[in-house]
């Protein structure tokens, strides 16, 4: 392909605090708005740009105000380009639904309240995985016409996506797409002698373009220049002014192809003119990084951003259902504020401060909104009028339909007395229960102080059931306990065999088939100081003698596999058998490192529990994972925010030459990963965050934690030892058994139930109101329709709903409150057009949604 003209996008990577405190970073941000306005004020063709708020921009307004006058003309000019301004930049595979909208809307109310002329139409991911195939509709809808990121390139490059091209989402909507490293036009390219060389000082520049036209582009090129991490604009990576502006000049004056500075946005505009772009449809990286999944354990920003996240929806929602004062807006958009500033990319290697900051702001968020729904639901239940005798108990449902299931309840026993309990609906009807007493012990003559209660109950759509608790004298369904050495459990939908404490195999009882074999729980170590040589310290402490022995220290922490040590069982327990639920057990060690399981079957849906506790004591480098024997072979599927994919790994390229992908044939999976054969399949179920999965010898194992030795902790007295792992560790995943595969499973809503159990509050209040104990909120249907968001802005309600199988649906929504209007717009509120328009009718919304379609409406 021949080359037009290759633009240039002077730009500073802004990592959070990679291999330096923040502290170091802030400064080195302002320097770099100094020197990009200085060379604007000299150079009436040099641009710059900037992405994310919180990363980069935060510290110049809050420092250096005088910097920020000095942006706005050139912002208006166009030469100092925002692309996107995010809030913050995460990897949008690993953002979930709300936050990663919220991220882009509110950077762009800030943003915009400054600059009002900005334009934000082109929007750059650097150096995060590029993500998932509802991107394209996502990122149009929030009004982008240019998507670019940077990783991973060389990846992508191996499988044959071109450096340009027109992306396909799930939904059918096209995106102008770029891949391109934010650090790859170097100063070095460029010799000190060029003007004397001209012929020979421009092949690496053209041979590098060149490189970007291989699987396909426009004629037109572009590159970020610089010298990758936090660089200084036109400087190298000695902080020197490298020789791009009088290279630029000689250009002009001998070659044919324009060579030009431009910015995103400015670029995107070029881009769009340009016809015949290659296509490309489907998933662009289902991998990630291969070897980060796991990091920091307990202690990870990865579940405890997601948990703040479903913590802010419920909040939001119960605020709507049951608030009984104004909509606190400014309280939720500071809430989500705080969230997203620790949603920042390259957080994983933070010094011991800053990490420990990131940590108590995330957790400050999720007991903020604990309380703050402990309140509003505390309030909801004021207002009951109990119509049954006895101690109230109300289930809270966060989901938007209708649920029956087996529930946990704990509940308390202030006096001796009852050794027995009863539970009733509002119509008086005893409702199937067990009961299990895990205190220490008893009142005399075995009377319950406190018990955990296993109840069927039935629970309306995003609204609550009030059942009773009435004591008995009577032991009723009080689960046997402590069958030691089982060898089966029986749970009516499926029976498991038990060896040494584990699973030998699961079938599912409906179809007489084994759908799962064992279940295993393994330590894989790795030896670090095999790592390639440019990953090590040579980099900052120079070679030879003065780099460690064998180099162990690194950025990335990977290596070959060494060995791999599985769980062994010492003893295992039924630790409670009764008519709605079987409890087991298993205390033994992995690699050295006490292990407990405990797995939880129901009686009445084909899905185990699984919660894994590890005392880790062995300071080893590595990977813990939790492995399922595959009986069949299948096609696999993974949830994405808003959608599934298929992850065939056999199209993926993998090898200890590509930086994110070494050789861990890992892929992701946002809440769940099924395999199915069409007749019959097996899903894990996973934990907010923990999304990291690999097919391997017919076994799908599940990453859980990853452990660094601390003697090769990188720079120990800065880094955060939670990289190590030791500690007390806590994991909880899911096996769900079924018929059919993904969609017939409804996996999408059965991951929603696991991950947000119906809330019971045993309540200490009077219920004196004068309200139903029995409550229903907004609904959806059909089951493929999903809830994303419902929260209010300036006096209007949000309502988002997608599609979730690919099918073309007509979707209802059932609105408890009183609805005059609805405008459909796109996710940053602006009027959408379509030819599904809503209907409104005795308060039930209904709309024909296409296949992943993803709408919003405002409602008044």
């Amino acid at each position: 392909m021949k080359i037009q003209s290759i633009s240039i996008m002077p730009y500073c990577h802004a990592d959070w605090a990679w291999n330096y405190y923040r502290a170091w970073h802030v400064k080195r941000y302002i320097k770099s708005f100094e020197i990009a306005l200085d060379l604007m004020d000299q150079n009436s063709d040099f641009t710059w740009f900037i992405d994310t708020w919180t990363d980069q921009f935060r510290v110049v307004i809050e420092n250096r105000p005088d910097l920020v006058e000095r942006m706005k003309p050139y912002v208006s000019e166009g030469r100092f380009g925002i692309a996107g301004g995010l809030y913050s930049n995460p990897h949008p595979d690993r953002a979930g639904r709300e936050a990663y909208v919220r991220n882009a809307v509110y950077g762009r109310r800030l943003f915009l309240d400054i600059f009002p002329d900005a334009d934000l139409t082109a929007v750059t991911h650097e150096d995060v995985i590029m993500g998932h195939t509802q991107l394209p509709q996502v990122l149009t809808k929030l009004g982008f016409t240019f998507y670019t990121s940077s990783r991973s390139c060389a990846a992508m490059a191996a499988k044959g996506v071109p450096t340009q091209f027109l992306w396909t989402g799930l939904d059918g909507t096209k995106l102008i797409t770029e891949r391109s490293h934010y650090g790859e036009l170097r100063g070095d390219l460029i010799p000190a002698d060029f003007r004397d060389k001209w012929d020979e000082a421009r092949k690496p520049f053209l041979a590098w373009a060149e490189t970007k036209t291989a699987n396909g582009s426009s004629p037109h090129l572009c590159a970020r220049q610089g010298s990758g991490d936090d660089c200084l604009p036109l400087r190298t990576h000695a902080d020197k002014p490298d020789r791009m502006l009088d290279f630029l000049d000689e250009w002009r004056k001998r070659e044919k192809i324009a060579l030009e500075f431009s910015t995103p946005a400015r670029f995107a505009r070029k881009l769009a003119k340009a016809k015949d772009l290659p296509a490309w449809e489907g998933p662009l990286d289902p991998v990630g990084w291969s070897y980060w999944y796991g990091g920091n354990g307990n202690y990870s920003l990865w579940p405890l951003r997601l948990v703040a996240e479903k913590k802010l929806t419920q909040l939001e929602r119960a605020l709507i259902h049951f608030g009984k004062e104004k909509y606190p807006q400014a309280e939720m958009e500071e809430l989500w504020r705080q969230a997203l500033s620790v949603w920042s990319h390259a957080t994983l290697w933070l010094w011991i401060p800053d990490y420990e900051e990131f940590l108590v702001r995330i957790k400050n968020v999720i007991q903020q909104a604990d309380a703050r729904l402990e309140q509003v639901r505390r309030d909801a239940a004021k207002t009951i009028a109990p119509r049954q005798d006895g101690r109230p108990v109300v289930l809270f449902n966060p989901l938007p339909w209708e649920r029956k299931e087996t529930v946990e309840i704990y509940y308390p026993i202030d006096e001796a007395g009852p050794v027995g309990i009863e539970i009733v609906d509002s119509n008086g009807g005893v409702v199937p229960t067990q009961v299990c007493s895990d205190s220490f012990w008893d009142f005399p003559e075995g009377k319950l102080r406190e018990c955990l209660i296993n109840a069927s109950v039935v629970v309306p759509a995003s609204g609550f059931a009030t059942y009773y608790v009435r004591h008995s004298t009577e032991p009723m369904n009080r689960a046997t306990q402590f069958l030691q050495w089982p060898k089966e459990i029986a749970a009516s939908s499926v029976h498991a065999r038990i060896e040494q404490g584990k699973l030998l195999d699961v079938r599912l009882m409906d179809l007489n088939r084994v759908l799962c074999g064992s279940v295993d729980f393994l330590f894989e170590e790795i030896d670090e100081g095999g790592m390639e040589r440019s990953q090590n310290l040579g980099h900052y402490f120079g070679p030879g003698a003065n780099a460690p022995p064998r180099e162990p220290w690194s950025h990335l922490h990977y290596g070959k596999v060494v060995g791999r040590s599985f769980y062994v069982g010492r003893r295992w327990v039924i630790a409670e058998d009764g008519p709605l639920a079987v409890r087991m057990t298993s205390l033994g060690e992995t690699a050295g490192n006490e292990t407990e399981w405990e797995l939880k079957f129901y009686r009445n849906r084909p899905r185990i529990d699984v919660r894994l506790r590890v005392y880790v004591t062995q300071a080893k480098s590595g990977f813990f994972l939790a492995s399922v024997n595959l009986p069949f072979e299948g096609k696999i599927h993974a949830d994405i925010p808003w959608g599934v994919e298929e992850r065939n790994m056999t199209k993926e390229p993998f090898g200890m030459a590509l930086l994110e992908r070494k050789d861990f044939p890992a892929f992701y999976g946002n809440s769940w990963v099924d395999v199915s054969d069409g007749a019959a399949g097996v899903a894990v179920l996973d934990e907010d965050g923990q999304q990291g999965y690999r097919i391997r010898d017919g076994r799908l194992e599940h990453f859980l934690l990853k452990t660094i030795a601390p003697e090769n902790i990188r720079g120990r007295r800065w880094s955060n030892q939670h990289r190590t792992g030791l500690g007390f560790q806590e994991f909880r995943f899911a096996i769900l058994l079924h018929r059919g595969d993904w969609r017939t499973a409804r996996l999408y809503r059965e991951v929603e139930e696991y991950r947000q159990p119906i809330a019971a509050r045993d309540v200490n209040v009077r219920l004196a109101g004068r309200g139903a104990d029995r409550v229903e909120g907004v609904m959806v249907s059909p089951e493929n329709v999903m809830l994303s968001g419902l929260y209010r802005e300036g006096g209007k309600t949000i309502l988002r709903i997608y599609e979730n199988e690919g099918r073309r649906t007509k979707a209802t929504v059932s609105l408890p409150f009183k609805v005059k209007k609805v405008r459909r717009t796109n996710l940053i509120g602006e009027t959408e057009k379509s030819a599904q328009r809503p209907s409104l009718r005795k308060g039930c919304l209904s709309v024909v949604l296409s296949p992943w379609e993803i709408v919003t409406f405002e409602l008044t």
